[in-house]
């Protein structure tokens, strides 16, 4: 037995040596590419270490994957010599390509790309100049390739030799620690791998190492292969850059530079409410033909905010995912055919409307009532520039346990209060952030809460009322407080409920349509913005108001502007490229608008091809997703200012 647990342990110790071995080429990483990393202050360093041994794990578990396997098997076969020289090589051979190969190559790889060695860099290797290249990149960094024969060299010194033993009458004692044993290492490295055992916990992607850093360039830093390599197969082709237009046609059509004239800012406190499932057939007021004149819809409280607010009153959601709306929202990105929070590409370098913020001495917090790790939220929140992130986590650290709701997370209007009570506290101006949870499967109300809610005609009804009654209860509750006055409230629902009451909401565009609006308590913005608008407008829009002065990056358009309020499409991807307008649906495919058809026409019988002036949209869709697919594909999503 001891013998045995002799053996667990040097393997062990042969799984933390791969660690030591990737911070040593984290490290040449670090000093090849000192001009972007460096300097490094005190306290990024901590966060630093705690990001790399994260995506370290992920890389340690795929990369001793198949010698983990075969040496922690209970087989007689650990004893034999020509068993123990098999698992050496295999040891050395995975960790030679995958760690110090491919980690040495991310160090000068970087430099020329600003990105990590992808699935992607396969699609580029069958060109026939690869080799050519290789070599001439070996020849340049030759004291690179000195540093990996000196980390090959330290495979061998750390890789402790077993001693022989043989299996003696202990078998049962033998075969049940190696089981035990091979059991728990897998456990471990699908945790690593998954990043949690947690329902709600996401697997592990790029976009995650923002969590850990101050600035999405340094991400790279915390980031590890064959991590990078392994987690983006599937996703690795390369982006295409249609050419519908010349450069300079598509950018006189579309730009995502925003050059704001030069004004004083107004630095109003901003508070978001991204709600979950806030469809706009939930509101009366957005559409009073689904509801007779006794009935007030499942929204009152917010109809009744809409009627004094900038309202957009066909507001579209760029997706159907919570994870698309987060850039979609907070840094007017939106997600086309894949969530743009999943894309190795979101690691380039952007200023959200946290950074820009910030920059006007803003502070930021983001407050959402699921666990740390739910939907990567938090580690997306880092990089729009929040810093202070509010968890279930630690609500349940100051408050009652009592307030989880079994499923998801602590009730909206109690994690509203704690936001509240937060903001009484914090320094202003202020932006803080909340997205709600408790509108969503499986469709529950808190037992204190069932007298205030109507039952409705679906099983989301319910959960819509009481989150209208949380709004409610926040606005009683804090009304008085000194910064409630001097702040703009903005709501925007993240996607359309999977609970449909009106039929038109199973068919675009409705099934697209949510709530959204800007409130000022002051009363100084009153407006109903009637075309068609996308979640893409409202950081833009929001800027505006605030009349921020200084030039930022958007693909959506500022309300705001009087010339904005009389042009309106909201381009999105529902199993094809569509463009909504006030009249109309377009479908685009092969670089033209295929079909037109009437937004009532919802089983798009009556093809308008024939009869509708499209060419003026169909260019403004052309320009668009050329502008969009060249910055994904350069990550560039910073204003130009030159």
């Amino acid at each position: 037995m001891n013998c045995t647990c002799r053996n667990i342990a040097i393997s062990l110790w042969r799984i933390v040596w791969v660690y030591v071995i990737l911070c040593l080429t984290r490290i040449a990483f670090v000093l090849y590419n000192h001009e972007a990393f460096l300097p490094l202050s005190s306290n990024e360093i901590p966060r630093l270490i705690l990001g790399a041994l994260r995506f370290d794990s992920i890389s340690v578990a795929y990369a001793l994957s198949v010698w983990a396997v075969f040496s922690f098997l209970p087989t007689p076969l650990i004893g034999k010599k020509w068993y123990q020289d098999v698992l050496f090589w295999l040891y050395a051979i995975s960790v030679f390509f995958l760690v110090i190969c491919l980690n040495l190559s991310d160090a000068v790889y970087f430099k020329y790309t600003g990105k990590r060695i992808t699935a992607e860099e396969l699609f580029f290797a069958k060109n026939s100049n690869s080799i050519f290249l290789i070599v001439k990149f070996l020849l340049e960094n030759w004291y690179m390739v000195l540093y990996g024969l000196l980390l090959t060299w330290l495979i061998r010194l750390g890789y402790i030799p077993k001693k022989k033993y043989k299996v003696t009458n202990s078998k049962k004692i033998f075969y049940g620690c190696g089981s035990l044993t091979l059991v728990l290492a897998t456990l471990l490295a699908l945790v690593a791998i998954r990043g949690g055992l947690s329902r709600m916990a996401r697997p592990t992607a790029l976009p995650y190492a923002a969590k850990f850093v101050t600035n999405s360039q340094k991400a790279a830093i915390v980031l590890s292969n064959p991590f990078c390599l392994i987690r983006t197969i599937g996703s690795e082709e390369h982006i295409d850059v249609p050419t519908y237009l010349s450069q300079n046609e598509a950018e006189s059509i579309f730009t995502p530079y925003h050059y704001p004239s030069k004004r004083v800012m107004e630095k109003q406190n901003v508070v978001i409410f991204i709600m979950e499932s806030m469809s706009a057939e939930h509101s009366k007021f957005l559409r009073p033909e689904l509801y007779s004149n006794e009935e007030k819809g499942f929204t009152p409280f917010l109809d009744s905010l809409m009627e004094s607010a900038m309202t957009f009153r066909h507001m579209y959601a760029n997706g159907k995912r919570s994870i698309q709306a987060m850039p979609t929202i907070l840094a007017s990105i939106p997600s086309m055919k894949e969530p743009f929070m999943l894309m190795q590409e979101s690691i380039g370098k952007n200023e959200a409307i946290g950074t820009l913020l910030k920059k006007e001495g803003y502070s930021t917090s983001f407050f959402c009532g699921s666990e740390n790790g739910s939907m990567g939220f938090d580690a997306y929140a880092v990089s729009a520039g929040y810093d202070h992130y509010f968890s279930m986590d630690d609500y349940l650290q100051k408050k009652s346990k009592d307030d989880f709701d079994g499923y998801w997370g602590i009730w909206d209007d109690r994690f509203m209060d704690y936001m509240g009570e937060y903001l009484d506290t914090v320094r202003e101006p202020f932006l803080s952030t909340m997205f709600t949870i408790s509108s969503h499967h499986p469709f529950v109300v808190p037992k204190y809460a069932q007298d205030k809610v109507q039952k409705g005609y679906t099983k989301i009804h319910p959960c819509v009322s009481y989150v209208d009654w949380a709004f409610s209860e926040f606005f009683r509750k804090y009304g008085q407080s000194k910064w409630f006055q001097n702040t703009l409230f903005v709501f925007v629902a993240d996607h359309v409920s999977s609970e449909k009451y009106a039929e038109d909401t199973n068919y675009n565009p409705e099934d697209f349509h949510i709530i959204s609006f800007i409130y000022s308590p002051k009363g100084t913005i009153k407006e109903q913005i009637g075309v068609a608008c996308s979640q893409i407008d409202i950081m833009p829009t929001l800027l505006g108001v605030l009349s921020y002065p200084h030039p930022y990056f958007a693909f959506g358009k500022d309300r705001s502007k009087p010339d904005s309020t009389k042009d309106g499409l909201c381009i999105v991807y529902d199993n094809a490229f569509k463009a909504f307008s006030n009249d109309y649906i377009f479908y685009f495919s092969d670089g033209k608008v295929e079909h037109v058809y009437s937004v009532t026409d919802y089983s798009a019988k009556n093809d308008l091809i024939d009869s509708v002036d499209y060419a003026t949209v169909q260019k403004k869709i052309q320009a668009f997703l050329q502008q969009y697919y060249q910055h994904l594909k350069d990550m560039d999503y910073m204003v130009c200012t030159n």
